[in-house]
């Protein structure tokens, strides 16, 4: 199980803490709140300047950083194969989650707070001391497994034993609203798992409920995983991955899906069209 406590910290002192708070409404939020407060020890990564590269016409919304210089920011953290590396955000585990991901990518195992900052902050030291970096000795290993491109989600929608899930809410999912891209709908053959039923009242659900919810997933040799533009989908991964199940992420989402104007998309009212007609 990688989602923990301020206990798991304290029995761990060697554990390496990066702190990823961060506010879509508030770009600058993030590390303005880590610059005055933090749990001791921890370094900091930003969704837009470490997570997440320039925007081009494919790849989505939110394009993986160049994994090489992840890496070579996480190993100046002291990060190395073998440390014990600890993330917190805001609560909402979609950024933690994100990160998470992304070192799960380069061969990393990282554990995610529970409940994040608000959780631990009160436990643990906190202070406005930010540590110091060093030069890199992280080595990345590369796990294609976890990982797909729109060529991957079009195979799997003729493959019986694979299955596509979405993480947006229902109305997006439906095509009733779309608040950041330019077509309201779904990709073709995709299932609905909102991010946010793993939780209750802002609250990680006990695990036996997260598994029945999850439960057809079972019944699939390969899940792929998305979003709108592959934060929020690393939540549902985290919890499959939680509960024994293995999925990989199709990093650019429904955002990438969009950008390729042959492909088809399901809108309101169950309409299918190709993207360049709508």
């Amino acid at each position: 199980m990688y989602l923990v406590t301020a206990e798991f910290i304290k029995e761990h002192p060697e554990s390496i803490l990066i702190d990823c708070r961060y506010d879509m409404s508030n770009l600058t939020f993030g590390y303005s709140e880590y610059s005055q407060n933090h749990i001791k020890g921890a370094y900091y990564m930003d969704l837009d300047k470490d997570m997440t590269s320039e925007l081009q016409t494919h790849g989505g919304r939110h394009p993986l950083a160049d994994l090489l210089t992840f890496t070579d920011k996480l190993g100046s953290f002291g990060v190395k194969n073998d440390s014990t590396v600890v993330i917190y955000d805001n609560g909402e585990l979609a950024m933690a989650s994100r990160l998470w991901f992304m070192c799960q990518l380069i061969g990393l195992n990282t554990y995610i707070v529970k409940g994040g900052y608000n959780a631990i902050k009160d436990t643990l030291e906190v202070t406005a001391e930010i540590p110091e970096v060093t030069e890199s000795q992280l080595n990345m290993h590369y796990d294609s497994s976890i990982i797909c491109d729109k060529e991957d989600v079009i195979e799997a929608m003729t493959k019986e034993r694979s299955v596509i899930v979405d993480s947006r809410s229902n109305p997006r999912y439906l095509g009733l609203e779309e608040p950041f891209d330019k077509i309201a709908g779904h990709i073709p053959t995709a299932v609905n798992y909102f991010w946010k039923d793993n939780f209750i009242e802002e609250k990680v659900k006990e695990y036996g409920d997260i598994e029945a919810m999850f439960l057809e997933m079972n019944n699939y040799d390969e899940i792929i995983i998305h979003c709108g533009s592959g934060i929020t989908g690393c939540v549902n991964m985290f919890f499959l991955n939680e509960i024994n199940i293995k999925s990989k992420l199709y990093a650019g989402s429904y955002s990438d899906w969009l950008s390729y104007d042959d492909n088809e998309v399901i809108i309101k009212d169950n309409i299918r069209q190709k993207v360049k007609f709508i």
